[in-house]
């Protein structure tokens, strides 16, 4: 079988609608399609929905949350957090899935100029530690707030250090840590941007 990948962007793109219909298939009743079509929607140079196509039919479909992160140093960064990946059960074993969930990222990234200037030159930043302590539980419906602060920095790596509480009795959620290091292509630590530190240094 051979294999074609493409993001949906257009919202006139009749693959939209079998997209929501395999998301239908998976899902259903609660989670139907009409609960996931707000994935179609954001910055239209993110590729929020990539697809698999075989002999013209979408078989299977990647989607990303693509939002603007506001810092209160008056910075903005784009975050893109993967979603739903799925494959029709007849084209399983064929690397659809790991095709789609590359083919998504490298768009994103070419997408991306801020990230995609960092990679043209082979730097990457990867997640090598996470922590979080949950200390109370949120429900549904809540409306929580989360404050990030800078909490180390050295020449290869720095520290995320995140608050969660709840808006309004202000009760707190849950407290997190994230170690990011700078790395080449080949996965060897680098030093970070100097332009990347002095932003970071900036946030209060």
């Amino acid at each position: 079988m051979s294999y074609s990948y493409r993001a949906i962007d257009d919202e006139s793109d009749p693959a939209r609608q079998t997209v929501r219909d395999l998301i239908g298939s998976a899902f259903g009743g609660a989670l139907g399609p009409s609960y996931w079509d707000w994935k179609f929607h954001g910055d239209a140079r993110h590729p929020l929905v990539f697809v698999a196509e075989s002999g013209g039919e979408v078989v299977g479909c990647r989607h990303s949350l693509v939002f603007d992160l506001r810092l209160e140093a008056g910075l903005e960064v784009p975050v893109l957090i993967g979603g739903d990946l799925l494959v029709r059960p007849e084209h399983r074993g064929h690397h659809v899935a790991r095709r789609l969930a590359a083919g998504a990222l490298d768009l994103s990234i070419q997408r991306n100029p801020e990230v995609a200037a960092y990679a043209a030159v082979g730097l990457w930043f990867v997640v090598t530690h996470v922590e979080v302590d949950y200390r109370s539980p949120a429900r549904y419906n809540d409306l929580l707030r989360i404050e990030t602060e800078i909490a180390d920095i050295t020449r290869t790596t720095f520290t995320f250090a995140h608050v969660v509480d709840r808006h309004g009795d202000e009760r707190l959620i849950a407290e997190g840590w994230a170690t990011l290091v700078c790395v080449d292509e080949g996965g060897r630590p680098r030093r970070v941007p100097d332009e990347i530190v002095q932003s970071l240094a900036s946030i209060p």
